[in-house]
């Protein structure tokens, strides 16, 4: 029969403590990181491999007790502490360890490789230091990638701040992440509202307090609006004019990680260029009043409205008599003059509601809406006293009168191409009998004598007619 061991219970807890330091070496061993913990006397108690292999250190040194000093002054004759004497960075450094102050630093090695220091003290039961705990990592590959992605940001920065065009861009929660310098230009921001992180609805506060979105009766409700759109993240395209006059074109693009770019583009020339564009090409240029394209693209309208109002709708060709002799004798400047002065004083006999046209050369039209016979004959003689005033020219004075054909919407015709026809026959036959005259081409005889009869005409208008009466 055996006899039985009695319990040793200092050696039971000591195989515990076993088991647990055999847990922690290979928890220590298993990190992710170099790991050296120091006791408050600066020696070494424990550390993993990987601390070594990320310092470089002989292996040698890898003994518990080991000095902190005998374990950095083979960095510091390395030089990665630097230029000096190694002997005193040494000291520095177990000067700076003896405060047991957290720590965190980069260092780079002689071949290139870049590791991270991280240090953080422990304390006794008394709240007194005990030693620190030091980690290692090796970031030499994070460091290559922030160096290039560094690299690419500024590429990227360079080429947005150099773009024409301003540039934003916000995050989900539509703060601003990015932007170009040409924002601050395009937009008047001051440089010190701009920044990262400033929110969207600040800069709509900006805006509509210097005016930037015209008079706002309700702020607040015009920003709760603004921001509810703008949540929903949906391009958008559109034009704002600033109140400036400046011309905006913005396009918004939402981002898939959460958020919008917006491009900001100053196309004021560019509009201006445009309304130019489109002025020239209804108005004359040397006269300043609505030029043929302009008349044959308006006059069918007219005669629509007046179809519509039950109105007549008149007609009046105006051409210049001697126009082309004074242009040959005191030459093109001063017909130019004259064609001018001639289109301020047709414009001064006409309503507001009438257009005024020159159709090319010296030849001018009106077009009176709303327009009863004595009111159109009251203007074309009218017409024929200002044009026979003599033109006080750079070159002289010189004296023209004018031959004015006039035909009247339906009476005379019901389409605007045949209406002008019309007015032109009457202008010819005028200025075939000398000019100076105006002349209608033939009415229906009995709207002529019903129209004359309700405006109580007392004096005959003159008529003539392209068709050969019945005898």
């Amino acid at each position: 029969m055996g006899v039985e061991r009695a319990p040793n219970p200092c050696a039971d807890a000591l195989t515990r403590l076993e088991a647990q330091s055999r847990i922690l070496r290979a928890v220590v061993d298993a990190l992710p990181v170099g790991l050296m913990v120091f006791d408050a006397d600066l020696r070494l108690r424990y550390w993993n491999r990987l601390a070594f292999a990320i310092l470089d250190l002989p292996e040698t040194l890898a003994v518990e007790g080991a000095l902190f000093a005998d374990l950095i002054r083979i960095p510091a004759e390395r030089g990665e502490y630097g230029p000096g004497d190694p002997a005193q960075l040494v000291a520095e450094r177990v000067a700076l360890a003896r405060q047991f102050q957290p720590h965190r630093l980069e260092r780079r090695r002689p071949d290139g490789r870049c590791h991270l220091v991280q240090g953080e003290p422990f304390y006794d039961e008394n709240g007194q230091p005990a030693g620190f705990v030091s980690t290692f990592t090796d970031i030499t590959s994070l460091k290559e990638t922030e160096t290039a992605l560094n690299v690419t940001v500024d590429r990227l920065q360079t080429l947005i701040d150099h773009l024409p065009s301003a540039v934003t861009l916000f995050d989900g929660e539509l703060r601003l992440v990015a932007w170009n310098r040409q924002l601050l230009k395009l937009l008047d921001f001051p440089p010190e509202l701009i920044a990262e992180g400033v929110s969207l609805e600040q800069l709509v506060r900006y805006n509509i307090a210097r005016g930037e979105y015209g008079e706002i009766r309700d702020p607040e409700d015009y920003i709760a609006r603004f921001l509810e759109v703008a949540r929903h993240f949906q391009p958008h395209e559109f034009e704002r004019v600033r109140p400036n006059g400046q011309v905006l074109h913005i396009v918004g693009q939402p981002v898939p990680s959460g958020g919008f770019v917006t491009i900001y583009t100053d196309v004021t020339r560019q509009r201006q260029v445009e309304e130019e564009l489109q002025r020239l090409a209804i108005v004359d240029e040397l006269t300043g009043l609505a030029n043929r394209t302009a008349l044959l693209a308006q006059l069918p309208r007219m005669c629509q409205e007046a179809r519509r109002r039950h109105e007549r709708l008149a007609v009046l060709l105006v051409d210049l008599d001697r126009f082309k002799w004074i242009n040959d004798s005191a030459g093109h400047e001063a017909g130019d003059q004259l064609l001018q002065e001639a289109a301020r004083r047709i414009t001064s006999e006409v309503r507001s509601s009438d257009l005024a046209a020159r159709l090319g050369g010296d030849e001018f039209a009106i077009v009176a809406p709303s327009a009863q016979l004595l009111q159109v004959a009251d203007l074309a003689e009218r017409l024929l006293a200002a044009l026979a005033h003599p033109f006080t020219l750079a070159a002289g004075t010189w004296q023209i009168g004018a031959s004015i054909g006039i035909a009247l919407f339906p009476d005379d015709e019901e389409n605007a191409s045949a209406l002008l026809r019309a007015a032109d026959l009457a202008m010819r036959r005028a200025k075939g009998e000398g000019g100076n005259t105006y002349l209608w081409p033939f009415l229906g005889l009995a709207s002529v004598l019903r129209s004359m009869i309700l405006a109580q005409a007392i004096r005959p208008l003159p008529i003539f007619t392209p068709f050969r009466l019945p005898n």
